[in-house]
């Protein structure tokens, strides 16, 4: 199914969930997961530029940009209450989606949880947003070489994943390099959302690898030291815990999503 712009599948019957994916992936990544056995109704979604999804050619790089036109598909299904499920950047979208209806004065949306999955909620460091814009000039000149240096490294054991390391190789190098640029530069203009997180606590769950690279621990630590959201972390489990540690992120998102159903 479509909005125009981004494409997306449902299935399954109960409290609606999004499913967004993260940075290089697809809306394919959640089908490794038993989603159709649980009690919610999954929407899974490409995100702007990834997957089958497209990306308007005249918009400045933001996660407010792609907010908008995820929620433009809850409007389209006609769904008033739900909840999302945010991997990596799926997870920044996630927090943009629920600030943006808590500051809402017209109630027709409510997002209930948010569960960030092998993401965060705080804004990039001045060397994260340098790293970022290295990032966007390595693409610009050699997209492939970007991509295959940068997906293995998710994964906290790469020899046990080999063949999912390919398919998300395969399936990157698809991507338009200026859609990954898009990305890069959306994910370093996103605000701070620790005010959000402190102020609604019990509507959060972080998902947390023990050995994830990207964000790690004693850093998820000490950002989430002063807030009370609740926190899951799974051992021996880098960034792509989906893959990694399958049943058990499977068991996190049912128990936590279970009151919803």
């Amino acid at each position: 199914m479509t909005n125009n712009l981004l494409k997306f599948r449902v299935f399954g019957q109960g409290h609606p969930v999004l499913f967004l994916h993260g940075f290089l992936e697809s809306k394919s990544m959640w089908l490794n997961l038993d989603l159709e056995s649980f009690n919610f109704k999954s929407i899974i979604i490409d995100l702007p530029g990834h997957g089958d999804s497209s990306i308007e050619d005249d918009k400045d790089p933001s996660i407010e940009y792609m907010v908008v036109q995820v929620l433009e598909i809850v409007k389209s299904l006609k769904i008033e209450k739900f909840s999302i499920v945010g991997h990596s950047m799926g997870g920044y979208v996630a927090l943009g989606i629920k600030e943006r209806l808590l500051k809402c004065s017209q109630k027709e949306l409510n997002c209930f949880k948010v569960i960030l999955l092998n993401s965060n909620f705080w804004d990039d460091s001045e060397l994260k947003k340098r790293e970022r814009l290295r990032i966007v000039d390595i693409v610009i000149k050699n997209k492939g070489l970007f991509i295959r240096e940068a997906i293995p490294n998710l994964f906290s054991n790469k020899n046990n994943f080999k063949n999912d390391i390919n398919q998300l190789i395969k399936s990157a190098l698809n991507m338009d390099k200026f859609a990954i640029v898009y990305a890069s530069l959306a994910m370093r203009n996103r605000v701070n959302q620790t005010e959000m997180l402190a102020s609604n606590e019990s509507d959060f769950l972080i998902v947390q690898g023990q050995l994830d690279s990207i964000i790690p621990l004693d850093i998820m630590l000490k950002n989430v030291n002063d807030l009370g959201c609740k926190i899951e972390i799974i051992p021996n489990v880098g960034h792509m815990a989906h893959l990694e540690s399958t049943s058990k992120v499977e068991n996190i998102l049912a128990n936590f999503l279970i009151d919803l159903g």
